[in-house]
């Protein structure tokens, strides 16, 4: 008697052990589960801020009557903003603009019908700085338009 009872108590502590386990496997597989979700909702997330394709209001000009479009964006440093427009991220646009481009748009005269073709540049009677020009080229070139 005292050996079926020693077997049955054995029986129920495993079958004890066994839900245990269970019930531990089976937490462990739903924070997996929570986990790899929140993983690919962030990564989503993270895809559409990359690929987005509109600009933002504080990449926008909030008082037109005050700097232009292209000095908010600037200012943004928003690498989003600065693909829509000009198809590269702030770190690569300052690349170009100190690879040589700057040195090449003040060191030679832009050609005008109304200007002396031989004269020297005047980089500080021009309309945009240097970053608007680089800007205006880049945007230029990006445009479907």
């Amino acid at each position: 008697m005292d050996e079926a009872f020693f077997l049955l108590n054995q029986a129920e502590q495993e079958e004890e052990e066994a839900d245990d386990e269970l019930q531990a496997s089976t937490i462990a597989t739903a924070a997996f589960i929570f986990i790899g979700a929140e993983e690919a909702h962030l990564i989503c997330a993270e895809h559409c801020r990359h690929n987005c394709l509109y600009l933002v209001c504080s990449e926008l000009l909030s008082n037109p009557q005050i700097g232009t479009p292209w000095q908010v964006l600037y200012a943004s440093q928003s690498d989003c903003a600065f693909i829509t427009t000009m198809g590269f991220n702030v770190i690569t646009f300052d690349e170009i603009l100190a690879s040589g481009f700057a040195e090449q748009l003040l060191t030679e005269s832009i050609p005008c019908i109304d200007t002396n073709f031989g004269g020297a540049p005047h980089p500080g009677g021009r309309s945009v700085d240097l970053s608007g020009a680089l800007g205006l080229v880049l945007h230029y070139l990006n445009s479907t338009m």
